[in-house]
């Protein structure tokens, strides 16, 4: 569904509002519309950042408390890059070559660098192979 009410002007759209970089046939999305959006973007992002600094005002003592504040940006950044990670070479046999590569090597300490140019050179050898196959 678009930004706009297209479908409620019986499909004439908005006019008079902003273009949308790559829309189809002239779509434009209606300032009316898309301002609450980005207040609505704002308001959210600052109530995330706002919230933690007036709940916590004293250091928090609790072991398992301080351990899950401290995991959660690495599991929410696994979580959104595993699944990018598995479909970005669009074939999951040479996404998962590379990435047991990288697992490997990170395993075993090597550097961020050593484990990127490994796991590229792994799926870049899945896909030569592939295409032998």
């Amino acid at each position: 569904q678009r930004f706009c009410d297209y479908h409620l002007r019986g499909g004439r759209g908005c006019g008079g509002g902003m273009a949308v970089p790559g829309g189809r046939g002239g779509t434009e999305v209606s300032w009316s519309v898309f301002l609450p959006y980005v207040a609505v973007m704002a308001v959210v992002t600052y109530l995330i950042r706002m919230l933690p600094l007036t709940v916590f005002r004293r250091p928090i003592r609790s072991r398992f408390v301080q351990s899950f504040l401290t995991y959660i940006p690495f599991a929410v950044l696994g979580a959104m890059t595993f699944p990018d990670v598995m479909y970005s070479t669009g074939d999951m046999r040479t996404a998962a070559a590379g990435v047991a590569v990288a697992v490997v090597l990170a395993w075993r300490g090597k550097s961020l660098l050593t484990v990127a140019i490994a796991a590229c050179l792994a799926v870049a050898a899945a896909q030569g192979v592939l295409m032998l196959l």
